[in-house]
């Protein structure tokens, strides 16, 4: 017998070793086809009204569906309305008309006068603001995105280095171009792409890789890029600090700020737009109060908790408030054309903003109760 067991030998010749052919990239399932209703592949349910999936974020990502976030705001409607509001006096207004860095702007927001200011108006950010005094829309960023958990314990550093500017250091000289703009804190996640960048030789690509891995908490991806970081990898191409001139220690100190921050690093793009926006609300609710007023309270008008504190604060900036009217007793100035009947006007003549009937119980939208404008101190002139 010659190997016809399983427990004897074989005689046949062991097979040549041969490498295994790379694995492909993962693809999308051939089921998840774009000319295949989505229903067909993913479990769908109501919520309210809106078709939601259940899956996660991931799992849809790895059937090959997009997930794309998109973002509402009430300021950007506010915006519209008071625009339409200032075009009374000043036809062809628009947003583009506003300055940049208005000083009276800034003094404001430094005074802490930030009710009804986009992203300004809790009694933290409103802090922030008086310690920081911003001066520029670039400080409005860094308020933005500092103003959150784990970012915040840096809050204190920034304003100190901001006020003196002798406190600001670099664990490096590469360092001082991508943070000198925050006085040297690391504050953005294009800052942390950026050090990989300069310091260590990475793409843009492989950085934000790393960025992401951080984000996200993976351990091992973590570690093996502090070695790529410090000493290079040759297989990606990436040089390393050392190899650009940065001593070991500094660069491991460097790499350990970036990690103990990149998990709550915010993304710049994001917050100099909220930036602008914030900007413009403080610029309208500096110069031309009433019609912001009059916008603001408009778009609150379902929560008497807010309209209570924008009286106060139309009482606080000097506005009187009318007190509800019938419709042939509307101000000679009417309401943008986009607004509905239970808007508020500003009322120059009258020196006050106009509410109508929406006040009343049970009339127009957001019934209010009337004692709002008694309760707030406000005048209430027939």
């Amino acid at each position: 017998m010659k190997g016809t067991s399983g427990s004897g030998p074989s005689s046949t010749p062991p097979r040549p070793s041969r490498a295994c052919p790379a694995t492909p990239p993962p693809t999308p399932p051939a089921w998840s086809s774009p000319d295949r209703p989505v229903v067909d592949y993913v479990p769908l349910a109501k919520n309210d009204e809106s078709v939601v999936t259940q899956y996660v974020m991931t799992t849809l990502e790895e059937l090959g569906l997009l997930k794309m976030d998109f973002l509402g705001l009430r300021n950007l409607t506010i915006l519209d309305d008071t625009v339409r509001l200032v075009q009374k006096s000043r036809p062809g207004f628009s947003l583009a008309d506003i300055p940049d860095n208005d000083p009276a702007v800034f003094q404001m927001l430094s005074e802490g006068r930030t009710s009804g200011v986009f992203q300004m108006e809790s009694a933290g950010m409103t802090g922030v603001c008086v310690g920081l005094k911003p001066q520029n829309i670039e400080d409005i960023t860094a308020i933005i995105a500092l103003y959150r958990p784990g970012p915040m314990d840096s809050i204190p550093r920034f304003i100190a280095c901001k006020h003196n500017p002798d406190k600001v250091k670099y664990k490096h000289p590469m360092l001082e171009p991508i943070l000198s703009v925050t006085y040297g804190c690391i504050v953005y996640q294009e800052q942390v792409i950026e050090i990989f960048r300069r310091l260590a030789g990475y793409t843009l690509g492989q950085a934000d890789m790393v960025r992401r891995a951080m984000s996200k908490k993976k351990v091992k991806d973590i570690e093996r890029e502090r070695q790529a970081f410090v000493y290079g990898d040759a297989g990606r191409a990436i040089a390393g600090c050392i190899a650009n001139g940065v001593p070991e220690d500094v660069a491991k100190d460097i790499y350990d700020e970036i990690y103990a921050f990149a998990n709550y690093a915010f993304n710049k793009a994001h917050a100099v737009a909220y930036a602008i926006v914030c900007y413009q609300t403080a610029w309208f609710k500096c110069h031309y109060t009433k019609e912001y007023m009059a916008a603001l309270l408009t778009s609150v008008l379902d929560s008497s908790e807010k309209v209570a504190e924008y009286i106060a604060e139309c009482r606080d900036c000097g506005i009187h408030l009318l007190p509800p009217t019938s419709m042939s007793r509307r101000p000679t100035s009417p309401c943008p054309a986009s607004t509905s009947a239970s808007a508020w006007w500003p009322s120059r003549e009258w020196a006050g903003a106009l509410s109508t009937l929406c006040w009343l119980s049970g009339a127009g939208e957001g019934p209010l109760s009337p004692s709002l404008i008694s309760a707030s101190g406000c005048s209430t002139r027939s």
